[in-house]
């Protein structure tokens, strides 16, 4: 690497972020399927295409609470002229027959006897003996919901790479699966640099500042879907920074360390991975983020964020989350969702460079008005604060110039808090 000034370093250049994401995610690849049991499922993504085991529900059943009849034999009936049918317990295999005017009581989700096709709300009957009057006709099929009418058998239920939801969980129960394939999640090994850096637990003396990356990071990957595993601090010297690596690499699909990639004397991450593996790329046009840099140790992705605590928020949503999404096998490209909102006020920005603006978003009384975003103004990258305060980013990309006040943006909006 090229050194300027008595051993700091400088960017040789930049590479685009569709750049860094394609030279990071065609080195990483799934981990493979593991099955577990339905009950731990929930957020879990799929691993293969699963199709209904069975008829859902697995027979006609009542709707409401009533009584099952042939729903011809109600025709033409009325309040005034009421037709009268014979209360009977349900035998067995017995079939109702038309001619009979039966009668069985049933209670929601109850089997539905053979060859009653309707069911008689219990508002619409007055019960007199082993008899009732029914006030109301019903047609057949009416209150009865019939085998196979939520699912089939055989039919597609939940797909490969979708992140299992409380209606998955739902479904899969009712079809009998207890236990489901689902993409092995990659263990995150989680490293701050930095000799100013300590641990929340610890007195802090003056001129230390407690560690904030690893539990943002840590967080960020549990919604992803992934296992972080915590590392802890260590100084910015590289044979600290090698044992770690030396100490996790085994155990973690992934290594994300926080600080150490900017361009001074002891920002030593990107030597390190250079030296133990491959460095792939160091310096990425956005803001914040540009220090990220990214290499293989092991043939393991390795990222080095940088140490400010917003950088190495957004490039961990820019650049890890695609990771971690590939590597479970998710069909979804993002883990929050996009909103259309209006900008509040002119935002600036540098062609060439990919910009991510922090807005908070405000809605009006009439929902159905489009939200604003408004840019939070304490900007800085080492105000934390500005993420905690803010509903989401706005993305500007390269070949745009700055956002005009009014403009229709999409915001990706990771905190859902009082509108």
């Amino acid at each position: 690497m090229d050194s300027l000034n008595g051993g700091f370093h400088i960017f040789k250049s930049l590479i685009t972020y569709n750049e860094a994401v394609e030279k990071i995610l065609e080195k990483v690849d799934s981990l493979g399927v593991e099955e577990i049991s339905l009950e731990k499922c929930f957020d879990r993504i799929v691993g293969r295409d699963l199709e209904a085991k069975m008829d859902v529900p697995p027979f006609d059943r009542a709707a409401m609470d009533g009584f099952a009849v042939i729903g011809e034999e109600t025709f033409g009936t009325s309040t005034q002229s009421p037709i009268i049918f014979k209360v009977v317990k349900e035998e067995g295999d017995k079939i109702f027959k038309m001619g009979e005017k039966l009668a069985v009581e049933v209670m929601t989700g109850a089997p539905v006897p053979n060859g009653a096709n309707a069911v008689v709300r219990v508002e619409d009957v007055k019960r007199i003996g082993e008899t009732i009057e029914i006030y109301r006709q019903v047609v057949p099929g009416k209150n009865v919901s019939t085998k196979g009418e939520d699912v089939k058998k055989g039919e597609l239920i939940v797909v490969k790479g979708k992140r299992l939801k409380a209606a998955d969980m739902a479904i899969l129960a009712a079809c009998g699966y207890y236990k489901v394939p689902v993409m092995i999640r990659p263990k995150v090994a989680i490293l701050s640099t930095g000799s100013e850096i300590v641990p929340p637990y610890m007195p802090l003396e003056f001129g230390k500042v407690y560690d904030s990356n690893s539990y943002a990071i840590a967080s960020l990957v549990k919604e992803c879907g992934g296992i972080p595993v915590i590392m802890g601090v260590v100084s910015e010297e590289k044979g600290d920074i090698r044992s770690a690596i030396v100490n996790t690499i085994e155990t973690s699909n992934v290594i994300v360390t926080s600080g150490g990639t900017s361009v001074g004397k002891k920002d030593a991450v990107p030597e390190v991975i250079d030296e133990m593996g491959r460095l792939l790329f160091r310096g990425v046009n956005i803001k914040p983020g540009k220090p990220t840099c990214f290499g293989l140790i092991n043939n393991k992705p390795v990222f080095g964020l940088p140490g400010f605590p917003v950088s190495a928020m957004i490039s961990f949503k820019a650049f890890v989350i695609p990771t971690l999404l590939k590597i479970l096998g998710a069909n979804e490209r993002r883990i929050w969702p996009k909103i259309r909102a209006k900008i509040s006020r002119n935002i600036p920005s540098v062609l060439g460079r990919r910009d991510y603006v922090r807005v908070k978003l405000e809605y009006e009384e009439n929902r159905d008005v489009l939200p604003y975003a408004i840019p939070v103004r304490a900007g800085g990258s080492g105000i934390i604060t500005s993420m905690s305060v803010a509903s989401g980013y706005v993305v500007i990309p390269e070949n745009v110039e700055g956002i005009l006040e009014g403009n229709v943006v999409g915001v990706y909006v990771f905190n859902f808090g009082e509108r």
